[in-house]
């Protein structure tokens, strides 16, 4: 099964796609002919599917519906991959949300219908969520999940052997878009609640946040201080230069952190709530 084209993503519309990759640039580095679109459903998409014949075409990555339009040109259809365990988990930011609420993350390859994340299940392997996940260690996890299902599932397509497995419907569960003021912490939260937030908003994306005195602070690692307990959003102590903030229930370390002006931690300062 050989690659023939890749469409990538316009670098124009990045900012759709945390941890954006312009994947015509490294297609062309492996000498595989490629070129970018902006709408998967436009006509220039089209062409150039039926120009290349294409057999399958692979989605992955792409939060953009897919119509029937583009749907029927390939020989035999569209694949798509989700990282989670189908039907739960369906929809956007799936990453964050299985951080989030503790979903089942896993990796999936199904056959692309009218829906979100619906059709039939070709392959679908699961992953074990450490409790202190962070985006980057998760996505690690499933490209190398990616590549074990791969290895398995690939020779059973080619040869059209492959199984299809009908989604159960009825179990569905659907994930929301998220935006970069969901990350707003709530210090009135318990810790751990506050605690997934920061990990959930974690590099790749754009981070957790609250406000010391007018000024935003971005957190993109802390760790859990159960053994502390305080005034929520008040500062209770300082470790190796790191504030120890408390919430509703605990405590939060906070660890790498961002802002525009050096802040001068000290006990008893309070963030905003």
């Amino acid at each position: 099964m050989d690659v023939v084209h890749v469409l990538a993503l316009h670098p124009e519309k990045s900012e759709q796609v945390s941890g954006y990759k312009d994947l015509k640039m490294l297609a062309e580095e492996l000498s595989i002919p490629a070129s970018y679109f902006k709408n998967i459903n436009d006509l220039e998409t089209q062409e150039v599917l039926i120009q290349v014949k294409a057999d399958i075409l692979f989605v992955i990555g792409l939060s953009q519906i897919v119509k029937s339009t583009v749907l029927n040109i390939p020989t035999h259809g569209c694949i798509g991959f989700h990282p989670t365990m189908l039907p739960e988990g369906r929809g956007r930011a799936a990453i964050a949300w299985t951080i989030l609420k503790s979903l089942s993350p896993g990796v999936t390859f199904f056959q692309m219908d009218h829906g979100v994340d619906s059709g039939p299940i070709h392959a679908q392997v699961p992953i074990e969520l450490a409790s202190d996940e962070y985006p980057l260690t998760l996505i690690e996890k499933i490209k190398s999940t990616i590549d074990v299902a791969l290895d398995e599932w690939l020779p059973k397509l080619h040869r059209g052997s492959v199984n299809l497995r009908p989604q159960n419907h009825a179990q569905a569960t659907y994930l929301g878009v998220r935006r970069e003021k969901d990350g707003c912490i709530q210090w009135k939260e318990s810790a751990e609640e506050v605690y997934k937030l920061i990990r959930a908003s974690s590099h790749p994306y754009p981070g957790a946040f609250s406000f010391v005195h007018g000024e935003k602070i971005k957190i993109y690692s802390a760790t859990l201080r159960p053994e502390f307990t305080g005034i929520s959003g008040r500062v209770l102590a300082i470790e190796h230069d790191n504030p120890i903030i408390a919430c509703a229930k605990g405590a939060i370390e906070l660890g790498e952190t961002r802002s525009a002006q050096t802040i001068n931690w000290k006990i008893g300062m309070d963030l905003d709530l």
